[in-house]
């Protein structure tokens, strides 16, 4: 048997075309919901997906745990990690040279977040973003917000219709309801989600947005509404999360809608920088 090495998600990704279609349907519910996985029984998880308790004991095995029992623990150790607050971080401490661990740590983000991107997710992501009849609304809980800024402005520039939701709670319900059936949202949070933040998904959700997550775990609760969810990579050094993965991943983006949509792209960029300079807000030096 092979333990309980490798995360849950990456499991269901290795064996999703072995799994049957119970199979998949268990495997979508212990990947959306975590806390009932981690503090449930395997009949509580059985009767949520609909199915015997022996279906849920059967994907345990073939997602090569010893049974639910070592599932359990492991979705619970994965929880655990997620949540482990950055005052606990720092106490922990590290040695050797801060410089090269830095150097390994980044560099080890960026191939894992790029490595684990799903392409085919990623070219549907983009067909809806270039697709200028849909709005496009920007969410992101307060760790990722600037990171997040800069995507909304690089996105805006690209084409109409980016708008940023900041995080007053009452005011970002008010931008999600006044979109319509069928614009996107794009969303960033990492472990310690902002609560109001989850409700606005949820809310899109029902509203008939298309929601794409951008997290450290196929576990995040942001991800339960979302029609897909792409997993950085967020390892660091210091007490906090790093961004570097995800800077890479939404320049990703960004580079693909420009490379997409090349001819109006130019014209709208032309047309900002020209504003710009006209403005008196552009220096050559």
């Amino acid at each position: 048997m092979g333990g309980a090495s490798g995360n849950l998600a990456s499991k269901v990704d290795q064996k999703r075309d072995e799994l049957t279609k119970t199979g998949r349907r268990v495997a979508q519910f212990l990947l959306a919901h975590p806390e009932d996985v981690a503090f449930g029984t395997v009949a509580d998880v059985a009767g949520r997906c609909g199915v015997g308790v022996a279906s849920v004991h059967r994907l345990a095995v073939q997602l090569d745990y010893t049974g639910f029992a070592q599932l359990q623990e492991a979705v619970r150790s994965e929880m655990t990690k997620r949540l482990r607050p950055s005052a606990e971080k720092i106490r922990a401490g590290s040695s050797g040279d801060i410089v090269e661990r830095v150097l390994s740590t980044e560099a080890q983000n960026i191939e894992s977040t790029l490595r684990a991107v799903d392409r085919s997710s990623l070219a549907a992501m983009v067909k809806m973003l270039i697709d200028h009849k849909r709005r496009v609304l920007v969410a992101s809980g307060e760790s990722s917000s600037g990171v997040m800024s800069q995507f909304a402005a690089e996105m805006s520039t690209l084409r109409p219709e980016v708008e940023m939701i900041r995080g007053n709670p009452v005011a970002a319900a008010a931008q999600v309801a006044a979109a319509r059936r069928g614009d996107m949202m794009v969303v960033v949070d990492f472990h310690r989600y902002d609560a109001w933040l989850i409700d606005v998904v949820a809310q899109a959700e029902r509203t008939g947005l298309h929601v794409w997550v951008v997290s450290d775990s196929r576990l995040s609760p942001l991800a339960k509404g979302a029609q897909h969810c792409f997993e950085v990579s967020a390892e660091s050094v210091s007490p906090f999360d790093s961004h570097v993965g995800t800077l890479v991943f939404l320049g990703l983006v960004v580079a693909m809608v420009a490379e997409s949509t090349r001819s109006t792209a130019t014209k709208r960029v032309d047309s900002v920088e020209k504003a710009w300079r006209e403005g008196g807000l552009l220096r050559e030096s």
